[in-house]
């Protein structure tokens, strides 16, 4: 591999990888107006900045806007990271998605590349990595719970309860794993004015960590229905978030299968 592709490579795996639900995965920034629909793709470490690090060709699903009735696909911009739609929307509630590409990720000696087990002796570990983002876009005077409680069929999906845009109602998410319910899920949630905060007041200790890890807002595990409860969730542009992991199917291939997904909304 050459060496520039190489570091750009271990840069998209640290910022997949990272171990801070709040500051290193996916999330999704949409925004609307007269003129249409933006949507921003946040990948690194400052939630809820869009990413940064260079990116290859569909490491992104395109985004996709629904509010149960029609369906909208982003169109990619100039701008790496961002997706755009021309085209004011109908006032109604409405589901944005989008992944990454499915990769394989394997530690060596030398470092980690992006490849299997198959042929090779030479391989500590390998993970198989896929993660999910949805974000909450609401043009309405009353938000639709049907439409944000929907499951957009995502391997691993954060999926709403009644009450996520009000800051006076409980916060509470069903986490579904393969279309079932997920039990004993760590779910965290993190405002991105904490995040932000959290961020500069470590970067502020210790200049040389650009990528520092900070404590979850919220944290919780989900119940044996999968579901999980947060009480004085205020007002604030939020970010959800769960992982899981487990054996990858085809051993021989590959160690680990490891999933992770986010949910980004507002609550007023």
């Amino acid at each position: 591999m050459h060496k520039t592709t190489r570091l750009r490579a271990l840069a998209w795996f640290g910022a997949l990888l990272a171990g801070s639900a709040s500051a290193h995965d996916l999330w999704l920034v949409p925004t609307s107006d007269d003129s249409g629909v933006i949507a921003e793709i946040g990948y690194g470490h400052d939630f809820p900045a869009r990413g940064s690090e260079p990116v290859a060709p569909g490491m992104f699903s395109a985004p996709v806007l629904s509010d149960g009735k029609t369906t909208i696909t982003l169109q990619a911009t100039d701008q790496p990271y961002v997706y755009r739609h021309q085209g004011a929307l109908a006032d109604a509630t409405y589901l944005m998605t989008s992944a990454t590409a499915p990769a394989y990720w394997s530690e060596t000696a030398s470092g980690w590349e992006k490849t299997d087990k198959t042929g090779r002796s030479d391989i500590k570990q390998c993970l198989f990595v896929k993660k999910f983002t949805k974000a909450v876009l609401n043009t309405a005077a009353q938000p639709s719970a049907q439409i944000t409680g929907s499951a957009q069929g995502q391997q691993l999906e954060i999926i709403p309860r009644e009450g996520l845009l009000s800051r006076d109602q409980e916060l509470a998410f069903a986490v579904q794993l393969d279309g079932k319910p997920l039990a004993g899920a760590q779910v965290t949630v993190n405002s991105a004015e904490y995040v932000q905060q959290q961020i500069a007041q470590a970067r502020a200790q210790d200049k040389d960590n650009p990528h520092p890890k900070i404590a979850a807002q919220f944290s919780g595990k989900t119940d044996a229905s999968g579901v999980v409860v947060f009480s004085d969730v205020g007002a604030g542009f939020w970010l959800a978030h769960v992982g899981h992991k487990s054996p990858y199917p085809e051993s021989a291939r590959c160690d680990t299968q490891s999933l992770a997904a986010t949910l980004t909304f507002n609550r007023r």
